[in-house]
């Protein structure tokens, strides 16, 4: 049996993910023209609108947007959209540090052994995430990737972590 989804789009919704489909690659959107599509400002009072229609045309049709500060939307090109992944690398990376600052101010000595597990835990995944989205291990990890020719298993990417080994100092 089929689950009904819980999400239905709004009348802007689709509206703005009309316009979205029919956006070719290259082709900016400004803000000003989504705007008098909906008759509401898609920066201030509209942007859950801009942001629902911009995860359904990717979800369904596989087009991704990136955003033109100041001026709207551009439907991004595939190598564009790989390119993001940098971006997205760095939002990781600066939100694990940011996690593990965090953490770090709760005292172990004040917490249940469960609460310290947990603590320890969050600090673990946290380092492996700065360590492993370093610069220059990401560069060694896509030397091991182009001599493959394909995306890494998991396996293999773990075991190319451990063997991406830091210069020793000279």
């Amino acid at each position: 049996m089929k689950k009904e989804p819980t999400f239905i789009a709004s009348i802007d919704v689709k509206t703005i993910c009309k316009a979205f489909s029919e956006a070719q690659v290259g082709q900016i959107i400004t803000y000003e023209t989504l705007s008098r599509l909906i008759g509401r400002d898609v920066q201030t009072e509209a942007r859950n609108v801009l942001v629902s229609a911009r995860k359904i045309t990717q979800r369904e049709l596989g087009y991704v947007f990136g955003t033109i500060q100041g001026e709207g939307l551009k439907r991004l090109s595939d190598i564009e959209i790989v390119q993001t992944g940098a971006q997205t690398v760095v939002k990781i990376r600066r939100s694990s540090r940011r996690g593990v600052e965090r953490i770090s101010n709760a005292v172990p000595e004040k917490l249940p052994i469960e609460g310290r597990v947990q603590m320890n835990t969050y600090l673990s995944v946290l380092a492996m995430l700065q360590t492993s989205l370093q610069n220059q291990r990401i560069k060694k990890l896509e030397e091991r990737v182009a001599q493959a020719e394909s995306r890494l298993s998991l396996d293999k990417t773990l075991d190319a972590f451990k063997a991406i080994q830091e210069k020793p100092p000279q």
